[in-house]
């Protein structure tokens, strides 16, 4: 999604949704007015983003502790995968022109084989190199592969790695 939705006349849809993709937008509010644009009156406009209360709180705490060792936490904790509290989803849609906002969060529990699978879930969207950015070069393998180990360490249930996370699901009308 781009922040202009050509092609589309205004109040077009009834449902316009958009899942795990507005936090990575420069411009949020464009993103919203657009969406809100193109759905009808008495529509809705259905957004996920992540919670900031608990989006990759367990894998950047893990970092926060293996980076430590290198005194590398300085640099670590300049990443920032973008998220949102409910006050701050809810000053996006407001200043978008939404007339009626309502926000809930969603807990999730995900359970991976080993930790390299749920790293395996970073490469996919590029989250594996924009954290090692951070690191020098000849500590970046490193780093990572004792974070896979750690998080086997803390997090290893009966049915595998288990990693929390939540969304909050916006629901928005204009």
């Amino acid at each position: 999604m781009t922040e202009k939705i050509s092609g589309f006349r205004d109040n077009f849809f009834d449902v316009v949704t958009c899942n795990a993709g507005l936090h990575w937008m420069p411009h949020k509010e464009k993103c919203v007015k657009e969406m809100l644009r193109v759905c009808r009156k008495g529509g809705l406009v259905a957004v996920y983003i992540p919670d900031k209360s608990l989006d990759h709180a367990q894998f950047m705490q893990v970092a926060l502790d293996v980076s430590s060792k290198y005194n590398l936490k300085n640099q670590v904790s300049k990443f920032k995968h973008p998220s949102y509290n409910k006050d701050e989803a809810e000053e996006i849609f407001k200043s978008a022109g939404a007339k009626e906002v309502r926000i809930r969060r969603i807990r999730r529990e995900f359970y991976y084989k080993t930790a390299i699978d749920y790293l395996a879930e970073w490469k996919r969207w590029g989250g594996d190199k924009i954290f090692k950015s951070l690191l020098p070069p000849k500590y970046k393998e490193q780093i990572w592969n004792e974070i896979a180990s750690e998080l086997n360490r803390r997090y290893q249930t009966k049915k595998g790695v288990k990693i929390t996370s939540a969304s909050l699901y916006i629901e928005a009308t204009k």
